[in-house]
Order: C-alpha cells, then sequence, then structure tokens
C-alpha cells in the first residue's frame, strides 16, 4: 500500500502528547534511504510542518522523525499500527514500518477506506488531508509543499486524500468526496499501472457511485488492480 502507510502512522502520532509548536532535530537515520525530501538531516523543524511534509508531499524522513519524536521505539510503533488496524476491523492488514517503503506493509482497499475514514475523522489529519500546499522555512530555505492528490485541484467535490506509490505497490491513491465537513463517499485504488491512471481511476469510480449505479451514500467504492 506504499504511502497510504502514513494514515496509520498519522493516526499513531496523533495519539503522543506531541504538540504542533514543538520541534525536533532530523537526523542522518531519518534521511538515510528515504528518497527525496524537504528536510536534511541537521534541520530543526517543528512538530507541525514535518506533518505537512508527511501528509501533503508524503516525505518519508519527515514521517521517520515524527515516529521518533514520539518516544516509542519502531518495533514498539509498528506494533501500536498493527494493533489500531485490529481495533478499526481492517483482518487483511499489516504493517512493517512507518512509511510504507517495506513491501510488507500490505493491505486491502476495503481496509484501506476504513482507514481513511478514520484518518479524516481526525481534525488535524482531516484538514492536511484536504490542505493544497503550505510554506515553511526549513534551516536558511522556504519550502513550498503541493499536495501530491491532484484530484483536490482537478475536482471541486474531492474534498481530502493520499497517494502512495513504489514499484512493488503501484500507484495508489484513496480519496474522500463529496462535502468537506461530511463526505459522503471514499474511494481506494491500488496497483494502478501508472501515475495519471490512479487519478483517472478513482474519478471513474467517483461518478459511477454518484451516478447512483455504484455504492449508495456513505459506503465505499474501491478498485484493486492485483
Amino acid at each position: 500500500v506504499a504511502s497510504l502507510t502514513k494514515l496509520m502512522t498519522a493516526l499513531i502520532i496523533i495519539e503522543s502528547p506531541l504538540e504542533m509548536n514543538d520541534s525536533i532535530t532530523v537526523t542522518v537515520a531519518d534521511v538515510t534511504g528515504a528518497g527525496r525530501s524537504r528536510v536534511r538531516a541537521g534541520n530543526r523543524v517543528s512538530i507541525g510542518d514535518l506533518f505537512h511534509c508527511s501528509m501533503i508531499s508524503s516525505d518519508n524522513a519527515a514521517t521517520r522523525t515524527l515516529a521518533r519524536a514520539t518516544g516509542l521505539s519502531s518495533t514498539a510503533f509498528v506494533a501500536r499500527m498493527n494493533q489500531r488496524a485490529t481495533e478499526l476491523g481492517m483482518e487483511r492488514t499489516h504493517y512493517a514500518e512507518t512509511t510504507g517503503l517495506d513491501a510488507g506493509n500490505v493491505s486491502t482497499a476495503r481496509d484501506q477506506a476504513r482507514l481513511l475514514d478514520a484518518a479524516y475523522s481526525d481534525p488535524m489529519i482531516g484538514s492536511l488531508l484536504r490542505t493544497e500546499s503550505h510554506s515553511f522555512r526549513c534551516g536558511k530555505r522556504t519550502e513550498t509543499l503541493n499536495n501530491t492528490n491532484r484530484l483536490l485541484r482537478s475536482r471541486t467535490d474531492v474534498v481530502g486524500g493520499k497517494t502512495g506509490f513504489t514499484r512493488p505497490a503501484g500507484y495508489c491513491l484513496a480519496t474522500h468526496s463529496g462535502d468537506a465537513a461530511n463526505p459522503s463517499l471514499t474511494t481506494v485504488v491500488l496497483g494502478a499501472p501508472s501515475n495519471s491512471s490512479r487519478f483517472s481511476e478513482s474519478a471513474k469510480l467517483i461518478d459511477w457511485a454518484k451516478k447512483g449505479l455504484g455504492p449508495v451514500a456513505g459506503e465505499t467504492a474501491s478498485s484493486h488492480r492485483r
């Protein structure tokens, strides 16, 4: 499920006593193997800005830093992720780490829909999932994040969501559509063959459901190619 994993990571982080104005220094371990990132080792970054990086631009280094800021060990954090998945009724989900880089993070479209519903219902996470852009100071630089969910900019009925991609997972997208305060439809596409196809398939699912040919309002439409 690639970076859809970060939705569960965010739920665990939000349960910690961290304050959004608190800050933490990014370490070499946080950035090693994390891919492209807006934060660098040695940067001191606020929890709030790290949260924006994780949810808006799917930043792996920022996500690792956030998880470390909770004070939980990697093992304890992942154990809590799996426990929360069980609590949410995500019966076919297992997590191996916090970012989605590990192919051991596995799930189903239906389970990911449950996760998006839970994450979006949190005021902080929900706000981030519908934020189109965010700028912040990082060291001597000003960084601007643009949401990787392009449906937020192209469709007025899409009010939030999360993207994900790794080669084993393919291109993934979970979205909410309807009204920002009470989204009526959740769609999940896993394993799409290209970046553009995850958005086009999600749009087709949304339109299909809205025409009354798919699930009724409040239910879930899903697509899983693999």
